[in-house]
Order: structure tokens, then sequence, then C-alpha cells
């Protein structure tokens, strides 16, 4: 029996059941072409194998403007969905037949769902090694400074005068090595909130996480 909120029955994900969110991060993608879903597919699988975190993120944004996608809430939710299902679909060394069903369980229509297996079908390398990512790809972060700043009169800039921006510095826990890595932001007032919004959804689902925790212990 599948609990409330979980879906079942999936083969990439060796029987076992997932949340519900998984399916809504991938229903939208029903919206693209089938031809973008296929190179969004394509442009993840080669992203996932270089480990690199912060290249999908920028690669994600240039497929965006490329096809003028203006929802990147609804682009970055996809590749998230994406990730997970492919993730799981090297782990449990699954066909493009088993992904593209469970595709379709997933809320993409037949279309789609074919579009995501014949992007693993016909990708050039092997998948195999999928499986060996994980979370620490995207590094730990350890510290946020932020700080905000309006942009003034230069011969040097073409940035309109009295423009707000933020500048964030990222302290990421680098467990490969042991030392840590500092990354660089500037974020346009809207993009800040933006991202804290999506921060305060972390926080919410890691006090519930917490929460269930105490609660069965």
């Amino acid at each position: 029996m599948v609990a409330a909120g979980r879906i079942g029955g999936l083969r990439c994900f060796g029987g076992e059941s997932v949340p519900l969110e998984l399916k809504e991060d991938l229903v939208p993608l029903n919206a693209f072409a089938p031809k973008d879903l296929d190179a969004l597919v394509t442009l993840v699988l080669e992203h996932l194998r270089a480990m690199d975190a912060r290249a999908l993120i920028s690669a994600v944004s240039a497929f965006a403007k490329s096809r003028n996608i203006k929802n990147m809430g609804v682009l970055e939710a996809g590749v998230r969905g994406l990730v997970a299902l492919l993730q799981a679909c090297a782990k449990h060394a699954r066909s493009s037949a088993d992904l593209g069903a469970d595709a379709g369980v997933l809320g993409l229509d037949d279309d789609r769902a074919a579009a995501v297996a014949g992007a693993w079908d016909s990708y050039e390398k092997p998948p195999d090694d999928l499986a060996d990512l994980d979370g620490e790809t995207l590094r730990q972060l350890v510290d946020l400074e932020w700080k905000f700043g309006v942009t003034c009169a230069s011969s040097e800039s073409a940035e309109p005068v009295g423009k707000t921006f933020l500048q964030l510095k990222l302290v990421l826990d680098r467990h490969d090595s042991g030392t840590y890595e500092n990354v660089y932001l500037e974020l346009t007032l809207p993009q800040f909130y933006d991202f804290l919004a999506h921060m305060e959804k972390a926080k919410a689902a890691l006090t519930q996480i917490s929460s269930k925790g105490a609660a069965s212990s």
C-alpha cells in the first residue's frame, strides 16, 4: 500500500514510492515541444556526468534564454524532477522503455515521455555512472553574506542610475577536499526576493522533516 502523498510502482526507483512533488515538478514540462524536452534531457545528462551543479544552472539559464522561457521557476522545477528521475534510472540500470513508462506515470503525456526516453536512448555515452551522483555535488552552504547597492552614474557602465542590486557571498563546504569555496553572485532585487522565497521553502521543508523525525523517535 502506497502512503498518501506518494506514488508507487515506478520501475526506475526499484519499486519504491516517491513523493508526489516529483510529479508536480515534471507535469509542467508537457508545455515543452518534444524536441525541446529532448534537448533539455540531453543537457541535464551532460552536466550530471560532469558533476558540476553551477555549470548546470548556467546551462539551464542559457537554455531558457535561447527558447524565450520566462517562467524560470517551472523550468528549474522540471530540471530538478529530471535529475531525480535520470539518476534513479541509472542507479537501477533501467532501460529507456522503463524510463518512458515512469515518465508517463509521473504525468508526462505520451509524446513527452517518448522524448525523455529517446534522449536517454540516444545519448552518446552510456549513462551508468550517473548513479554515483548525489546531493554532495551541490556542496553544503556554510555561511552567507550580502549587501545592497545602488548604481550611480559612470562613463564605464550602461546600467541605469538608481538601480538597486544585491551582492551575495556564499561560503560552500568542498567535501571532496576539506576546504571552503567562496562563490560571489550579484542579483537584481526581484531575483533576490525569488531567492529568498526558495530559501523559506527549503527551511520549511527541513523543519517538517525534522519534526517528523522527532515524532517517530
